[in-house]
């Protein structure tokens, strides 16, 4: 089953932008700003999709870095960063466990993950 062509007021409304902002980018006229298009573009590329498609043009990718153990806090955090990430199909969300929060050890994982 395809889904119906999004209305421009529909993708103006999950967009978070002005129908006249959506009508500027998807008739690719100037005056929006470059983030503000690839934002447009990706919530009218998600609302076109038919049920079972993968494409994600706009997909950011989130890496968490948390310290490891069992503190109940974080363990929470962790969980909740899970279940938002299920419900955005827009992002890509990985959580990395830290065995310490040294600062050498939380320095060399964010330099691996450039």
């Amino acid at each position: 089953m395809v889904k119906s062509r999004p209305k421009v007021d529909e993708i103006a409304r999950m967009a978070g932008v002005s129908k006249a902002t959506v009508d500027r980018v998807l008739n690719n006229r100037p005056g929006v700003q470059e983030h503000t298009r690839a934002h447009v573009m990706a919530i009218a590329a998600s609302l076109a999709e038919t049920p079972g498609e993968v494409s994600n043009p706009g997909k950011i990718g989130l890496d968490f870095i948390l310290p490891g153990g069992t503190n109940p806090f974080i363990a929470d955090l962790a969980l909740h960063l899970e279940r938002q990430a299920a419900v955005r199909p827009d992002v890509d969300v990985i959580i990395h466990r830290l065995n310490g929060i040294e600062p050498e050890e939380i320095a060399e994982k964010l330099t691996s993950l450039r």
